[in-house]
């Protein structure tokens, strides 16, 4: 069974899995977790959550807190089209939505930013820090290109703890996360990103 293959049939039980658990295992646990390893975060970071989909573990309550703590500029991803990188439009809870591509909502208007911290949704995830996607390739064309700017970008990963499977099947076109946080941990995949881009050591 070639790559493509193979991921297509993890990509449709991981779908599975997820739907099966996310009622049942309590988002705040991941959501805490994030919220300590954002405490290494500077002041002044633009960073991207994401408006959940279906089953994501949804870091809307997270984003808020970042926003009423008033120390970074948030955003949220925007499809701009097949093959291309994401953009990214500045988020508040007050942001006036409409529905984007794959029905996902993204902002109306505001600020085009680019985030150095990305929050990244997942199907499922690797100890390598490998995850799967939806096959878009969205976020890896994006963290390819973010990757080749002069400034240090973080990657975090966000899911539950079940969503861990023994080995994502890669080309080598996909991204690697720098961190996953997970309803039962946080997990550093590249220390040297963290470091760059906090300049102080986990909070984990």
């Amino acid at each position: 069974m070639d790559v493509a293959s193979r991921k297509s049939h993890a990509r449709h039980s991981a779908l599975a899995k997820r739907a099966r658990i996310s009622g049942l295992i309590p988002q705040g646990q991941a959501l805490e977790r994030l919220a300590r390893h954002a405490e290494g975060w500077p002041d002044g970071t633009v960073i991207s959550g994401y408006l959940a989909s279906g089953s994501e573990l949804d870091p809307l309550a997270f984003m808020q807190q970042l926003h009423t703590s008033g120390r970074h500029l948030l955003c949220v991803p925007v499809v701009l089209g097949k093959n291309k990188a994401l953009g990214f439009r500045q988020w508040s809870p007050t942001t006036e939505l409409e529905r984007g591509t794959f029905g996902i909502p993204v902002p109306k208007s505001g600020a085009w930013l680019e985030p150095s911290i990305l929050i990244v949704p997942l199907l499922a995830f690797d100890r390598n820090g490998y995850r799967l996607g939806y096959g878009g390739g969205f976020y890896d064309r994006t963290l390819y290109h973010l990757r080749q700017l002069t400034r240090p970008v973080l990657a975090v990963g966000l899911g539950f703890a079940e969503q861990e499977v023994e080995s994502i099947p890669i080309d080598s076109f996909d991204q690697k996360l720098d961190a996953l946080v997970t309803d039962s941990e946080v997990l550093i995949i590249n220390k040297v990103s963290q470091d760059a881009v906090t300049g102080v050591a986990c909070a984990c």
